[in-house]
């Protein structure tokens, strides 16, 4: 029942101590053989490999059966199996409503494995495992040597920075924060702060950040994750802010080009102020770079590890020009200054709350092959304006706002809760 996650049906049961255990006996196995293949034959078992979303009939649309019900709910919040008390639940029929599964989630939300699990899942949708395994030119960060430790150390940062961020305050407050978790050479050498005073075993401790800083966009694991062996890069930075923060598809990589790569390789000495102002006069840059470069230049004030700079390599000034732009009407087309009024922008108008619902509503239903949430009735709607989506967003509206209430919300939701007949 265990392997299985329901009680057995009497078919199960005599599969596994009737013939089965007979034809072992017969054949010569002993007790341990006997018992060694019983084992190997329910862990070969599609009840034990697949997880159903029958219902109480696959003909017709439905509700999810109490166990499969169970079984959805634990691996979207535990990535494990139901643990005894959701079993319980489903033997007694308690996971009929959407309160009852908000009650199940909010105890499943105050254990460690659905904590872990979930940070996991949350650094992994913002690319932060790549930061310590970015490789950077000397000359990337002049007066600073980039080690392997102090890499991991940025990426700890980050770490903790969502650990703490996750699970207290708003949502939004995870583009506008100005705390984090850190080092005394990260805080005073990339940060400009004093070292931490309370440190933890490792010597991370809390520190407050200037007033240039907001959040993830400006944390120096993001900052250093979007980085590129010569430096920091507003391309792959936008790209990032596109992809995680407004849930938008970026455009592939275009095709080789002979003119793109002759006008690429024309304007390598170029500041990247010059280089945002070529793409956005050449249509054919245009279309596709329209969609994230504002994203990417209101960071170009910060270094490839995360550094607040006021001129960059070539010793050309960083100043409001290159930071002064209009964010891309996917989320609204407002005018900018500074990455903390970008991120200021992405909170404040709920761009990161419907990029996270959508992203764990298809995070709950582990296999969207067919269409998940970000799937859309309306042909000009952004991803996130699907009717899953906006239904998870109208019950969040009404709760406190935080991580685990949008969670909450997601696992009462009649996306995870109903199936079309045959799917």
């Amino acid at each position: 029942e265990k392997a299985f996650r329901h009680p057995l049906t009497v078919e199960e049961q005599t599969a596994i101590t009737g013939p089965f255990w007979a034809e072992m006996i017969a054949a010569g196995a002993n007790l341990l053989e006997a018992l060694a293949f019983g084992v190997y034959g329910i862990l070969s078992s599609p009840s034990f490999v697949y997880r159903t979303e029958f219902g109480a009939d696959v003909a017709v649309d439905g509700r999810l059966a109490p166990y499969e019900l169970a079984a959805a709910l634990a691996f979207f919040l535990t990535d494990g199996p139901p643990n005894d008390e959701l079993l319980a639940a489903a033997a007694s029929n308690a996971l009929g409503t959407a309160d009852q599964l908000r009650a199940q989630a909010t105890r499943l939300l105050a254990t460690p494995e659905a904590r872990a699990n979930l940070e996991a899942a949350f650094i992994r949708y913002f690319s932060l495992t790549k930061a310590p395994a970015v490789i950077l030119n000397a000359e990337a960060t002049p007066g600073l040597t980039v080690t392997g430790g102090l890499q991991s150390s940025i990426f700890h940062e980050g770490e903790l920075f969502v650990r703490s961020l996750l699970w207290s305050g708003p949502l939004g407050e995870l583009l506008t924060s100005r705390r984090t978790w850190t080092t005394a050479p990260i805080a005073t050498q990339i940060y400009g702060v004093g070292a931490p005073t309370d440190v933890d075993a490792d010597g991370f401790g809390l520190v407050e950040l200037p007033d240039d800083r907001a959040g993830l966009l400006t944390l120096s694991t993001f900052l250093l994750a979007g980085a590129r062996p010569s430096g920091g890069s507003p391309v792959a930075r936008g790209i990032a802010v596109n992809g995680s923060v407004v849930c938008q598809v970026n455009p592939s990589f275009p095709a080789t080009d002979p003119e793109v790569a002759a006008a690429i390789a024309g304007g390598a000495d170029k500041s990247e102020l010059e280089k945002a102002q070529y793409r956005a006069a050449q249509t054919r840059c245009a279309v596709c770079h329209r969609q994230f470069d504002a994203f990417g230049m209101v960071l170009e004030p910060y270094d490839a590890v995360g550094r607040f700079r006021t001129a960059d390599l070539a010793g050309r000034p960083i100043d409001a020009s290159w930071t002064t732009t209009t964010l891309p009407s996917s989320v609204g087309g407002a005018a900018v200054t500074s990455a903390a009024e970008a991120a200021q922008v992405l909170a404040a108008d709920g761009t990161l709350d419907r990029c996270m619902a959508m992203n764990f509503l298809d995070y709950a239903l582990t296999e969207v092959s067919r269409g998940g949430a970000s799937n859309t009735e309306l042909a000009r709607a952004p991803r996130t304006g699907s009717c899953a989506v906006e239904r998870v967003i109208g019950a969040f509206a009404a709760t406190d706002r935080t991580f685990a209430s949008l969670l909450r919300e997601i696992a009462a939701s009649d996306t995870v809760a109903l199936r079309s007949r045959g799917q």
